[in-house]
């Protein structure tokens, strides 16, 4: 029922779909209609009677007449514009070469001033003069020169015969008759006084040598100056020349630039006149355009109307036949016979849904009781043997318990044993003979301590009663002989910073330990260390590792020693 009742209401739906389409093309075109008088009536209002009244053949006919005189102008426009860029161009250039020439004026004018100062300040030396004062000066110097190596040699002479004197007795070392102490007393404060006469000489000689120095190389100076000026102005009259020529070539520039400025000028003032004339033509060429536009469009919206009016006429009859067929009574008369049994429909099918969610669920449980018996049957085969297996675990725990106590009893006392062998190599005094490590059982736990024997007898823990040079000695005992007992095939020891609170005595004999006795129980030693002290300790290879922090370098490894 619902079904056909939803077809007749669908069919009755469509025709009203096609009235209410048809109605609004019909009222479309109405617009459409309307627009296009509009359009009509506006396109008249911008032409006057006598446009209206002319033929548009007519009217095409004098655009191409315009369009043609319109491109004849442009044409002159563009050459007279290729004209104007031309002249452009050569003005640019002219600037340009007279820019390029008034600098090349200003840094000549420039350096012919520098060279002008360079001849005045030439002009005021003279040379000649200069140089005969030199030579002058030359011979003295040589003169003092001379005088002054004499003036050395006398005092040479005499400081040798002074000391001639003081070394001899009672003969005169240059005659050799005899001399009494009071005539070589004398004789030696004679020359001495020479002597200082003659240092006196030769500082004011080596004063004066040193200022005609002084003088001849402020004339030499002055004369190297003097030719470096007459070599910097042997071109000034080129300069000059050239400056001139310039000059010349400038005002050339200038006149050539003024007269090429007044023709592009005259071809401006022309461009402009045809420019104008071209503006002019093309208003007129786009009135008349206009025109012709204005022209078409009111034919082509009459004849866009006419078409509009035959088809809305078309949709008009087609809308009646549509209205003939249309029954608004029935379709509402249908639509509420469709509600109806929609509503009917909808709570069959929510009563049919409760009972499909109820059977669901009764489905579930059922599953999930299932699932759980499953469970709970496996839980109880695990529980018997998860009893069984605690059972047997209990007794390989005590079985353990007791083979870990007697094992730490066994190492323990191997251990004990090792400290006890090496401990006199190992610790450089005789205050404490022995070394164990002692066990304290409590109820659950066992504690170890590292205790040593002093010399009463009695035994200590290193831990808080020894000193650290004693407690490092006690520690490295303790490493090795585990070492040894729980490690008997490997046979390596690795030492790193072994002497870490030992004094200068605890380390020269831990490195007698680690050459003489540790190579005896074990095979390999390696040794890491900051000490110097303890290259005495190696026995085969010895390897410095270096860097240089303060550039971040790379480690170097060098090697310094071998067997």
């Amino acid at each position: 029922k619902i079904k056909k009742n939803k077809e007749k209401i669908k069919k009755f739906e469509k025709i009203k779909e096609k009235i209410e389409k048809l109605s609004r093309k019909i009222e479309s075109i109405k617009g459409e209609i309307e627009t296009l008088k509009r359009q009509k009536e506006n396109a008249k209002e911008k032409l006057t009677k006598d446009d209206l009244k002319i033929e548009l053949n007519k009217l095409e006919k004098k655009k191409k007449e315009y369009k043609k005189a319109l491109d004849e102008k442009k044409e002159k426009v563009e050459k007279l514009e290729k004209s104007a860029r031309s002249y452009v161009a050569k003005v640019s250039k002219l600037k340009t070469e007279k820019e390029n020439l008034e600098k090349q004026i200003e840094e000549l004018e420039s350096r012919i001033k520098e060279k002008e100062r360079y001849k005045e300040e030439f002009e005021k030396i003279n040379l000649k003069k200069l140089s005969n004062k030199v030579e002058k000066l030359n011979e003295k110097q040589e003169k003092k020169k001379e005088k002054l190596t004499e003036s050395k040699t006398k005092l040479n002479d005499l400081k040798k015969s002074i000391k001639e004197l003081k070394e001899s007795e009672s003969t005169c070392p240059v005659c050799g008759r005899s001399l009494d102490k009071e005539m070589r007393e004398n004789l030696i404060q004679n020359r001495e006084k020479r002597t200082k006469d003659l240092d006196k000489k030769i500082e004011k000689i080596s004063e004066d040598i040193q200022e005609t120095e002084k003088n001849i190389s402020e004339k030499k100076e002055t004369i190297q100056r003097a030719k470096n000026l007459k070599k910097e102005i042997e071109d000034l009259s080129d300069l000059e020349s050239k400056c001139l020529e310039k000059k010349k070539e400038k005002q050339e520039k200038q006149e050539r630039l003024q007269t090429v400025q007044s023709e592009e000028k005259k071809v401006r003032k022309d461009l402009d006149g045809v420019k104008k004339e071209v503006e002019e033509m093309r208003e007129d060429f786009e009135r008349i355009k206009n025109k012709i536009e204005l022209r078409k469009n009111i034919e082509k919206a009459e004849k866009e109307k006419k078409e509009a009016e035959k088809r809305k006429k078309k949709y008009k009859k087609r809308l009646e036949e549509q209205k003939n067929k249309y029954d608004e009574n029935l379709l509402e008369k249908l639509k509420n016979k469709q509600e109806e049994l929609i509503k009917k429909q909808e709570r069959l099918k929510t009563r049919i849904e409760e009972i499909k969610k109820l059977i669901n669920q009764k489905e579930k449980l059922i599953e999930s009781i299932k699932r759980k018996k499953k469970t709970l049957d496996r839980r109880k085969v695990e529980v018997e043997v998860l009893n069984n297996s605690i059972n047997s675990l209990n007794k390989l725990k005590e079985a353990f318990s007791k083979t870990q106590t007697s094992l730490r009893r066994q190492v323990i006392e191997a251990v004990n044993s090792m400290m006890n062998d090496i401990w006199g190599d190992i610790y450089p005094y005789e205050d404490f003979q022995k070394i164990r490590l002692s066990i304290e059982e409590r109820r659950k736990t066992s504690d170890y301590e590292l205790q040593v024997m002093d010399s009463s007898g009695s035994w200590i823990s290193v831990e808080g009663m020894t000193s650290g040079g004693e407690r490092t000695c006690a520690l490295l005992t303790l490493h090795i002989s585990f070492a040894v007992v729980l490690s008997p095939g490997l046979s390596w020891l690795v030492l790193d910073e072994p002497t870490h609170n030992l004094d200068e005595e605890g380390i020269d004999t831990l490195a007698e330990v680690l050459r003489e006795r540790v190579p005896r129980i074990v095979k390999q030693l390696l040794l890491i260390t900051h000490e110097r002290r303890l290259e005495s300790a190696v026995s085969g290879y010895l390897y410095r590792f270096s860097r240089n922090k303060n550039r971040e370098g790379s480690t170097e490894i060098e090697r310094v020693y071998e067997e």
